[in-house]
């Protein structure tokens, strides 16, 4: 075996193979292909070519997957658990350090749409290494924290990484390597999604009791980059034509009855702003991130004002992703055979009475309940985000297009926090915001079925 590099690539071939070893398929593994710039020999595709192993793309979702997990550091799950270390350390008022993460999250949504271009010109690989390295800097900085300036730069860093633009280059991959099934993978990488949701509160607040918060935040950074390295190192490869493959794994003469828009028919950026669905996504993502960040980021602080404790908190984190858990799969399976306005009603309908509920809370199984609704309206939210824009725009500007949405759903999610901060410090309590967002989602719901898929002579204007 010798390694041949052309023009900055490295590949791995046999020195003399005989020529009926070279015979390929459309759907073979082509060993003199290149997976991106100074490729391991010992990339994970050459051993699925090797034994004949099933489509790569598998293997790429299960990378995809525990991007979306690395991100947690970033996530308002991630972050909220931090939220009274936050407070006593840094001597910080409710307003204050909503605030900070309003404006942080709030600039962090800017660069999206930039990041989306920096995708489909450069590729995910490229584009994810420099995240990542940046995302782990921002971790060690917030170990570092001094007080409410330094705290926001960190947010800003932190949700522009790790919220934005990891998860936004994981969803994007997963579009490049599946199209029919793209609903169904989804789902299954969904899971373990919201595993980790499930267990990095708590997994977060034992750290912290053992070796206290700022140590931590480093910690979290150091196990990003190692997690994170490998993977591009030796997984990740951005789309399946590098290596020979077509999505879905679909091979030369196989009929495509593909959902997804073909090259030809991708709307551009401009053509797509131009759709009724575009918009009607916009306005039902930006409620949802508004209200889906503020209740998660404030639910320490709205468990304590009803008598209950930090650890119940982490509890309802818990029940929240067991809940979607249990659901992506099937929410990603529905996304594959019916319309996803309908779902997309459902999602808005189910986050209605979860904030209804939740500030009428009294007990604990009742504060439960809440976060089980919650989690079916996310499963099903984050399901339909995750597939429409694919299917409706097609994938050649879909990184851009993605990225549009990205912004203004991260403009969205800034003010969720604060607008709960603000009120609670005026008003006393946070059923006060509970209750408003729950009379706002409502009269959305019905609009949610306008998210029809648009004309493909649009394409064309």
């Amino acid at each position: 075996m010798v390694a041949v590099t052309i023009g900055g690539y490295t590949s791995c071939r046999r020195a003399s193979a005989p020529a009926s070893a070279r015979a390929m398929g459309v759907g073979a593994f082509p060993s003199s292909l290149s997976v991106g710039p100074s490729a391991p020999c010992m990339h994970l595709h050459r051993l699925f070519a090797r034994r004949g192993a099933s489509y790569y793309g598998w293997a790429m979702a299960a990378a995809t997957m525990v991007t979306g997990i690395c991100t947690s550091p970033g996530q308002t799950y991630g972050i909220s658990s931090f939220n009274s270390s936050f407070r006593q350390s840094l001597s910080l008022s409710d307003t204050q350090l909503t605030g900070a993460y309003m404006l942080g999250t709030l600039l962090a949504a800017l660069p999206m749409t930039y990041i989306g271009a920096l995708f489909d010109r450069y590729g995910g690989k490229r584009t994810l290494g420099v995240v990542v390295f940046v995302f782990g800097l921002a971790c060690y900085a917030t170990s570092r924290v001094t007080g409410v300036v330094t705290l926001f730069g960190c947010f800003l860093l932190l949700r522009m990484c790790g919220q934005g633009a990891m998860s936004l280059i994981a969803g994007n991959t997963d579009a490049m390597w599946f199209n029919r099934r793209l609903g169904t993978v989804t789902g299954i990488k969904r899971v373990g999604s919201e595993l980790a949701c499930g267990l990095v509160p708590a997994g977060t607040v034992w750290l912290i009791v053992r070796f206290g918060w700022r140590a931590s935040y480093a910690i979290l950074g150091g196990v990003v980059w190692v997690v994170m390295g490998g993977i591009l190192w030796l997984v990740f490869i951005d789309r399946p034509e590098n290596i020979g493959l077509r999505p879905d794994g679909d091979v030369g003469g196989q009929e495509q009855a593909s959902t997804v828009a073909s090259n030809a028919d991708s709307f551009t950026p401009s053509q797509a702003l131009c759709t009724r669905a575009f918009w009607v996504m916009a306005a039902a993502g930006a409620l949802w991130s508004m209200v889906g960040t503020g209740v998660q980021f404030n639910i320490q602080p709205i468990f304590l004002e009803k008598g209950f404790t930090i650890q119940n908190a982490a509890t309802w984190f818990t029940v929240l992703a067991g809940t979607s858990a249990a659901l992506f799969l099937v929410a990603g399976i529905l996304a594959d055979h019916i319309r996803l306005n309908v779902m997309l009603c459902v999602s808005l309908a189910a986050l209605v009475i979860a904030d209804w509920l939740l500030a009428q809370a009294t007990s604990l199984p009742h504060a439960y309940l809440t976060a089980g609704l919650f989690g079916l309206g996310q499963t099903f939210f984050m399901t339909i985000i995750s597939t429409l824009f694919a299917r409706y725009y097609g994938r050649t500007h879909l990184g851009k297009i993605q990225g549009i949405m990205a912004t203004m759903l991260g403009g969205a999610s800034a003010l969720g926090p604060f607008v709960m901060g603000f009120l609670n410090d005026v008003a006393g309590s946070y059923d006060v915001s509970l209750r408003l967002f729950a009379v706002i989602i409502a009269v959305m719901v019905p609009v949610g079925l306008l998210a029809t898929p648009p004309s493909r002579r649009s394409a064309a204007v």
